[in-house]
């Protein structure tokens, strides 16, 4: 469902008013209580996100609503992760239906995250929590808006502000609240976060166990230099998985990985390294779920300072791909080629990367739905800023022919 043209106009100025209050530069002393900035970025980063967000938009509303505006949403996202909040929000108010509202909540989250109070991210918190009221046809789109503003509000040390909005959330958006209160824990209340997360497992709810191990990994990365408390969250988070998908668990095994990579515990990493790399191996993985899962082992590899087995497994990745792919949708090709072409980026190997990423763009336009074309051509653009390799001619020609021929940059 989206936004009525009555609504639109209204939420429209709402949204103006929002922008506004974000991109006005402050007078006087520039702390970050009077400016919000987006950070330097590279230009060909910044025409990669005009192309990603002007094709997302090229999709047409009705009947594609839904897949326009994840697109659209998708572009906010990235946006954020390049730390852009203005442009963010300027992308935001292209949005027509309830993740307009999600949006602009997302990006007060993010200017939380960055150290900005509540004086700065409450005009977009009560713009989200507006569109939020919208009757959107399913209740799960307001709580989703919902669910974010309450995060934001637990970050900035408010809770109490939205009590009563928490307590309407179904479960599975309650349940984000675990991670976003576990960032928030000192030591003398690590004991008392434990006991909370243990009896949120204790409900043997799928939804609130899996948003419980994400916040078993936050208590994990916070107090890793004390190896009691780390032993302690380890333990918790393998009792808690037992019923929860394999993808979880890898997942939650990377990030741990990670975190003890980050913190110099060369013993620690390579044995969660192990536990991932063995549970990958297993038997039953989709083409597109082993090649992305491999990509980010891969990662985690080259970051612990093992490039020779990296490179080996993008390329063996990347050969059983092309050997495979026929028996993938050419809806998920693109995007599983980026998640490749990411971490050739990372571990320096540039002109692979290029050639990857030309082969997914060729890849996305044999769908013949826009939708669907749309939307790999703008998640490709996404990939590529976020990944900061600039693109050669023959990348750039074969993006501005595309996104031209859908009415984009």
């Amino acid at each position: 469902m989206y936004i009525t043209t009555k609504k639109r106009w209204i939420f429209c100025l709402l949204s103006a008013i929002v922008i506004l209050s974000i991109c006005i530069q402050g007078c006087g002393k520039k702390s970050k209580e009077s400016v919000i900035a987006d950070k330097p970025l590279a230009d060909f980063q910044k025409k990669l996100l005009d192309i990603a967000i002007d094709t997302a938009t090229a999709i047409p509303v009705n009947p594609f609503i839904k897949d326009r505006s994840r697109v659209q949403h998708w572009v906010i996202e990235t946006c954020l992760k390049l730390d852009q909040p203005k442009r963010a929000a300027r992308f935001a108010d292209k949005i027509d239906n309830w993740k307009r509202g999600l949006s602009f909540a997302d990006i007060s989250y993010y200017l939380v995250e960055q150290g900005y109070g509540l004086e700065k991210v409450k005009p977009g918190l009560d713009l989200a929590e507006k569109i939020a009221n919208i009757d959107h046809g399913q209740k799960w789109r307001a709580d989703r808006i919902k669910a974010r503003i309450v995060q934001t509000y637990i970050s900035l040390g408010k809770p109490h502000f939205v009590e009563d909005m928490r307590k309407e959330l179904v479960d599975f958006e309650l349940g984000k609240m675990l991670k976003t209160e576990a960032m928030a824990t000192s030591k003398d209340e690590f004991d008392r976060q434990i006991k909370a997360l243990d009896a949120a497992v204790a409900l043997q709810n799928f939804d609130i166990t899996n948003n419980a191990l994400y916040a078993y990994v936050e208590l994990y990365n916070l107090f890793y230099d004390d190896p009691n408390y780390r032993s302690l969250t380890e333990e918790r988070i393998k009792t808690a998985w037992q019923k929860t998908p394999r993808n979880i668990r890898f997942d939650v095994l990377v990030k741990l990985g990670e975190f003890s990579n980050d913190h110099l515990d060369k013993e620690q990493s390579l044995r969660l390294l192990n536990e991932a790399q063995a549970l990958l191996d297993a038997r039953g993985w989709s083409l597109k779920e082993n090649t992305q899962l491999s990509a980010k082992l891969a990662a985690l590899k080259y970051n612990m300072g093992d490039t020779e087995q990296a490179v080996k497994d993008l390329y063996e990745s990347l050969t059983v791909f092309d050997e495979k792919k026929e028996h993938l949708l050419n809806i998920y090709r693109a995007e599983t080629l980026c998640a490749i072409a990411e971490t050739y980026v990372l571990i320096g190997m540039k002109d692979k990367a290029l050639s990857v990423y030309k082969q997914a763009l060729e890849e996305g336009m044999i769908n013949p739905n826009i939708q669907n074309y749309a939307e790999d051509i703008s998640t490709t653009c996404c990939s590529i800023a976020l990944s900061g390799l600039e693109p050669d001619s023959d990348l750039w020609n074969r993006i501005n022919d595309i996104s031209e021929g859908l009415g984009g940059s």
